[in-house]
């Protein structure tokens, strides 16, 4: 199946492989799962503030003066989704950074709580067209089969 992607790292090659690996392969988690496992994931705390950020994007709600980038942190929620992606070959292989986690928890994050078109469209305010291009998830390294409820999921 061809999917409409953006390019997340601005690197190519395996590292933007093993972060739209993450991503499509935590499309196929997500579902079924409420919107609430994302509670206390993915925030930077300053002085009190949260910060909620997808990288590389505009800040989606800021109450401080502090810019962070970079910072994340997974919630209880999240761990089988992380199991996940430490037990797939390609990912072992080549190892996730911390990078690497953030872009895909964030954006997985945005598309669970938005979906695939909302996302598709925010990302077209904040992206250059160049930046966007289809995948085949059945190629290698990607070699996922959706379900049929992440296929529904993409429709909305």
């Amino acid at each position: 199946m061809k999917i409409k992607t953006v390019d997340m790292s601005g690197m190519g090659g395996t590292y933007e492989q093993g972060i739209q690996k993450a991503i499509w392969l935590g499309v196929n988690w997500i579902q079924g799962k409420p919107t609430w496992i994302w509670d206390n994931s993915g925030e930077a705390r300053a002085t009190g503030h949260a910060v909620n950020r997808l990288v590389g994007q505009e800040i989606v709600e800021e109450d401080s003066v502090v810019n962070l980038v970079g910072v994340y942190h997974t919630g209880e929620g999240l761990r089988d989704l992380e199991e996940l992606w430490f037990r797939d070959p390609f990912l072992e292989e080549g190892g996730m950074s911390g990078a690497m986690h953030q872009w895909a928890m964030s954006h997985l994050r945005y598309l669970h709580k938005n979906g695939y078109k909302a996302w598709l469209k925010h990302m077209k305010k904040c992206r250059p067209p160049g930046d966007f291009y289809e995948i085949d998830l059945s190629e290698p390294p990607y070699e996922i089969e959706l379900t049929e409820e992440a296929r529904r999921f993409l429709e909305r």
